[in-house]
């Protein structure tokens, strides 16, 4: 469904192409990526790149399945809610290309990346606040052996906790519609493959700009293993800041294929 349609049809249209986006990201990506790297690879080749000794269950799977298709629901809801309040003026949503052009097209999507992920950074340390965490955040965390099924697996809150950053971007800097569904694809991949359990960044890439700057499977594979440290989403920037960053291989934790590590 164009874009143009979905801003302008009906508010239950939007829901129902909403959640039908989102189920079908969570579904056919995270199902391909496991399909792909835990059913069709040889086992020597998994078992060279896995991260960590435990393994997840079919128990894991389901709850996190079911957590989220809640999540989606939760997103949904969001989506009609942006919708809406661009029809009300005050949601910064646009669908006319030509009125600001490619380069800002780019420069919007570059920055919501940056935005939510500084946001995301101090959200998910508010998760771990004692109180917050048992109530909210322990739901993401029962995946302590993270598949790319963990993706979305969240709690209520948290689920619009994560949507926050997104809707405050749109309150206050113009984005248009195909700008915002390319975010979404993007970030649904760098979920994934946070939650991979498999870690097949060569070494060397890590000393490459600028992938030395970015959050690798194993560094948030570290954050479920251990609860802490690595809070970032997409970059290493602001664990490196706030000096939360712990690198995992000089933590014990390691990916047998991965002969060296990055030391930056």
């Amino acid at each position: 469904m164009p874009a143009t349609l979905v801003i302008s049809g009906p508010l239950l249209s939007v829901l129902a192409f909403a959640w039908a986006g989102h189920l079908f990201r969570y579904f056919v990506m995270a199902g391909t990526t496991d399909l792909v790297f835990y059913r069709l690879l040889p086992e020597w080749i998994q078992k060279g790149r896995r991260i960590g000794s435990r393994r997840a269950s079919w128990a894991d799977f389901k709850r996190e399945a079911l957590y989220s298709i809640q999540t989606t629901a939760i997103f949904a809801v969001i989506a009609v809610f942006v919708v809406w309040g661009s029809r009300q003026g005050f949601m910064k949503l646009y669908t006319d290309f030509d009125s600001r052009g490619a380069g800002y097209f780019w420069a919007s999507l570059a920055g919501i990346f940056v935005f939510h992920d500084f946001f995301f950074y101090w959200i998910h340390r508010l998760m771990h606040v004692p109180g917050v965490y048992e109530r909210v955040h322990l739901v993401h965390h029962k995946s302590v052996s993270p598949t790319p099924w963990t993706s979305f697996s969240f709690h209520p809150l948290e689920s619009l906790l994560e949507s926050l950053p997104v809707v405050v971007y749109l309150a206050v800097v113009p984005m248009h519609a195909k700008a915002l569904l390319l975010f979404q694809f993007l970030s649904m991949a760098a979920n994934i493959y946070a939650h991979f359990g498999q870690e097949w960044t060569p070494p060397w890439l890590e000393r490459v700009f600028p992938f030395r700057y970015v959050l690798r499977s194993i560094d948030h594979h570290y954050h479920h293993d251990r609860f802490t440290g690595n809070y970032g989403f997409y970059f290493r920037i602001w664990d490196r800041i706030w000096g939360t960053y712990v690198q995992p291989e000089k933590a014990g934790l390691n990916a047998k294929a991965r002969v060296s590590s990055s030391s930056f």
